[in-house]
């Protein structure tokens, strides 16, 4: 009987082994505190979720406590959300002090805390954070939009020119949106509420804005768009105001809206004359001159264009392709005129 219990003690010990399960092998070869956030970032979503141990040195790149409640901080070798608060119930993790909650762009901060897989990228779980100056911000890195989508850039400093051609205040996060054109695609960026700012002053500007690069995702964790989240107006350049008329900008033939060309594509204000053939209150009208239609998107959807068919009507917006044609969108319309006959 003794024998046979001596043969067992493996096998029970193998079973005892098993069921008090140790740390996984890819946890124990990181059971080191994480001194850069581009080894955090470099984790696999299902290892940063163990909450392996950070303490590391970076600056605030953007903190806006009325949307996010958090922090997105970058050293020299990358940038990464930073939870401040218990998602749970909002409350400010242990040992942050109060004034902490809202730091200044800028401000350098020792952070202590634990990894996140977080819901598209690894992110660090704040425990503790300490504010140790203020530093010049990490310099921002010049993307292409195509470049900015892949996803690689995610709250890392960047920098974008182009022209935006629609801007919005956003009551409920307080911030003012706009979508920009560039040479290579198009951009959301968002900046940060100011009452004072004339928002027409950026449309159909010039404008190189510094931001920081995030990503929208789905409940996938798949990523589905990109957007730069900007500090203050400060961080907009404007290289050329727009036009003080937006019907001042050239008029265009209905055949040269996008033509071939050598130089760069024209994102600014385009304007176009025409007779009215058809209205889709608060939405489009059809424009014709000649053999020729253009489809004319309005910019206030809600308000009902003052002009009818039959109207001689010139329209001031910016050209884009969207079911195979030229269009003109987010644009202005006035009658000029009695219009030609169609037939």
């Amino acid at each position: 009987m003794l024998a046979s219990l001596r043969s067992l003690l493996p096998f029970l010990l193998g079973l005892l082994m098993g069921a008090i399960s140790p740390p996984s092998a890819s946890a124990q070869e990181h059971s080191a505190v994480i001194t850069r956030i581009a080894d955090v970032r470099d984790l696999p979503r299902p290892l940063a979720a163990q909450e392996l141990p950070v303490r590391l040195r970076a600056k605030v790149t953007y903190d806006n406590p009325t949307i996010f409640g958090s922090l997105i901080i970058q050293d020299a070798t990358a940038g990464i959300f930073v939870a401040l608060r218990h998602f749970t119930d909002n409350d400010l993790v242990a040992d942050i002090p109060e004034e902490l909650a809202a730091m200044q762009v800028g401000t350098e901060i020792e952070i202590e805390g634990v990894t996140g897989a977080g819901d598209y990228a690894p992110i660090i779980r704040a425990l503790r954070v300490r504010a140790v100056g203020v530093a010049p911000l990490p310099e921002p890195v010049r993307l292409t939009v195509p470049e900015m989508r892949t996803g690689r850039f995610d709250c890392q400093r960047v920098v974008v020119s182009g022209v935006p051609q629609t801007a919005t205040r956003n009551v409920q996060s307080n911030q003012i949106d706009f979508d920009m054109e560039t040479e290579l695609g198009s951009l959301v960026f968002h900046l940060e509420s100011d009452p004072n700012l004339d928002i027409s002053s950026l449309v159909d500007a010039d404008v190189t804005i510094e931001g920081v690069c995030l990503m929208y995702f789905n409940r996938r964790n798949e990523q589905v768009g990109t957007h730069v989240q900007v500090g203050t107006i400060n961080h907009v350049t404007i290289h050329r105001p727009p036009p003080p008329d937006p019907f001042g900008v050239p008029l265009m033939e209905f055949n040269r809206l996008l033509p071939f060309s050598a130089e760069p594509r024209v994102l600014q204000r385009r304007r176009i004359s025409g007779t009215v053939t058809f209205i889709e209150p608060e939405n489009f009208l059809m424009l014709q001159n000649g053999d020729r239609a253009v489809r004319v998107n309005l910019l206030d959807h809600d308000q009902k264009p003052a002009v009818q068919i039959g109207d001689l009507v010139e329209a001031s917006g910016f050209v884009e392709v969207r079911e195979f044609y030229a269009e003109l969108s987010n644009a202005r319309v006035r009658k000029s005129g009695a219009g030609q006959t169609i037939v």
